[in-house]
């Protein structure tokens, strides 16, 4: 029995013996979002769990993942490396020494302050000069690489830019730039607009209508909770990609008007809305008949047509009629009526695909009361 207890005293000590700790220090960075100019770089954190502070300088280098060769050195003054998250103040930034290549990419980022196109290797590693505890290594290091390609615009899709439409809560629409962070969320603002005012001022400065931030993807339908938009009125919209509290992108400011009064009046039949190879800006109103019409320049054949509920623009309507198109104008008349899927007062576009890529369209409103 005595020598049961003994063991079990021997493995409590052994347990109470203090050792080296590992990851004590760990060093974060995100190179998608950060890794792309120089600035960037000061973004690394330093998490401290060591349970006392130290002191220690940064050394971080950037080389070019295919060559090796160096494109900057950076190395700052001594800073108080502090129990938990640190990150590198602006004043230890800015008395850093700075150490350039000589590679293309090594002047390109000295005299613009962004890295170009290619993958690039981001080590920082962290030195510590004083601390408290004898435990503590004197070297960390933690390398990243990111592979940079140019970003596409985040391009703005509906409501179009400078329309007058009479929907009082219109979906909104936006084309994601590409490559985009997978934990990416867009924010999207929509403001009233004064007759004088400037759009970038009412977007900063208005009180939103809608202010809608952690969105995946990129479509917003109108928030149940928010007011009707005013006849009459002129709104401002533009949505920006954040990864966490990191702005990447925004998007061009665009405008538009709830207009209902002359929109309401439909065209008489059998007047034929022409498609266009962009829709315009005012909805043509369909009463049960869509009547359209378009110039087929090239031979006879199939009317390849589709028809989507700009609510839901990735599911077109089902159960169209086969159409068949001559060459020059042709004339069409369909009766909405007849298709379930069709629903009273809801807003649709009709696109037309022709040879060579040609795409014509036009958007209505489908009106059926009963």
């Amino acid at each position: 029995m005595k020598r049961i207890i003994l063991k079990y005293i021997i493995v409590i000590c052994l347990l109470a013996i203090p050792g080296p700790l590992s990851a004590q220090i760990s060093i974060q960075f995100n190179p998608f979002v950060h890794g792309r100019t120089l600035d960037g770089l000061s973004t690394v954190q330093i998490m401290n769990t060591n349970f006392g502070n130290a002191r220690g300088y940064l050394i971080c280098t950037a080389k070019d993942a295919t060559s090796n060769q160096l494109i900057v050195q950076i190395k700052t003054p001594l800073f108080e490396v502090r129990n938990g998250m640190n990150i590198i103040d602006r004043t230890t930034w800015g008395n850093s020494r700075f150490n350039f290549g000589k590679s293309q990419q090594a002047f390109q980022l000295q005299n613009t302050g962004r890295f170009g196109e290619g993958e690039f290797e981001f080590c920082f590693e962290l030195n510590i000069d004083e601390s408290k505890s004898p435990t503590l290594p004197q070297t960390y290091e933690n390398c990243f690489v990111q592979q940079n390609q140019p970003m596409t615009p985040m391009f703005l899709v509906d409501p179009v830019d400078g329309d007058e439409f009479c929907n009082r809560r219109p979906n909104f629409m936006w084309q994601v730039p590409v490559p985009a962070p997978a934990d990416g969320r867009y924010r999207l603002i929509l403001t009233e607009i004064g007759p004088k005012q400037d759009i970038a001022e009412a977007i900063a400065y208005n009180l939103p209508i809608i202010n809608q931030s952690n969105i995946p993807v990129n479509l917003l339908q109108y928030p149940v909770s928010t007011p009707d938009l005013k006849e009459g009125h002129r709104y401002v919209w533009q949505v920006t990609l954040h990864n966490a509290s990191t702005i990447i992108t925004k998007s061009e400011i665009w405008t538009f008007t709830v207009k209902c009064k002359e929109d309401q009046t439909p065209l008489a039949p059998p007047s034929y809305r022409e498609l266009k190879e962009k829709a315009e800006g005012d909805f043509y109103i369909a009463e049960k008949l869509l009547h359209f019409s378009l110039h087929n320049p090239y031979g006879a054949a199939a009317l390849n047509y589709s028809i989507v509920d700009l609510s839901q623009p990735g599911r077109p309507v089902k159960n169209l009629p086969a159409l068949q198109m001559t060459a020059g104008l042709n004339k069409f008349t369909i009766d909405l009526s007849e298709i379930k899927e069709f629903k009273h007062d809801k807003e649709y576009l009709l696109i037309v695909k022709l040879i060579n890529n040609r795409r014509v369209e036009m958007r209505f409103i489908y009106k059926n009361q009963q």
